[in-house]
């Protein structure tokens, strides 16, 4: 066999094994399995930690005295560290994440880039999420709130975080359905 036989023959072997391998890793990202795996559990991560303090810990403090304790440390480390963030670098960062945002936004939609709209569609709403964590922490350290005043507010957090989660992610699987119709199809 010449080289020339057996280099074509590997590449044949190589394109017929390689292609699902090359499209699970491609740029399209609506279509890439891993964007949406990225998706959800950047969206599980942020839901669940209003301000930092594991939403699980919120629920048992209802029924526990250590786990209320807990929580308020928790909700009280959390405010003071955000609050301390947001007095040293509060504006650099809001100029920044705008002009990040602002860039995918102008790639997403006039260039038409995929992979920027995709960026758009996950880190403009997470961006909402942590503006509010960041409101929830300067409330909590303005009104020393803790006990079943934290836990409330923790909770109404979740809550409206978990709404901008759905209709983010709902949003995300609107913009692949337009960008790639065929997605719905068998």
């Amino acid at each position: 066999m010449t080289p020339n036989v057996a280099c074509r023959l590997s590449r044949r072997n190589v394109e017929r094994s390689g292609k699902p391998l090359i499209q699970a890793f491609s740029t399209a990202s609506f279509q890439s399995l891993w964007y949406w795996i990225f998706s959800v559990t950047a969206w599980i991560v942020v839901v669940n930690r209003p301000m930092g303090v594991p939403y699980g810990l919120v629920l048992r403090a209802q029924r526990d005295n250590k786990a209320a304790a807990h929580v308020d440390d928790l909700g009280r480390i959390s405010a003071e560290r955000l609050s301390a963030f947001h007095d040293r670098s509060g504006v650099a960062t809001s100029a920044l994440m705008g002009f990040v945002l602002a860039c995918l936004l102008i790639l997403g939609v006039v260039t038409r880039i995929e992979l920027a709209r995709a960026a758009l569609a996950l880190l403009f709403p997470i961006s909402i999420v942590g503006y509010s964590n960041l409101r929830l922490a300067l409330a909590v350290k303005r009104k020393r709130m803790q006990g079943a005043d934290l836990r409330r507010s923790l909770t109404k957090r979740w809550f409206w975080h978990s709404l901008i989660a759905g209709a983010a992610m709902f949003a995300a699987a609107g913009l692949a359905v337009r960008d790639h119709p065929r997605l719905l199809l068998p």
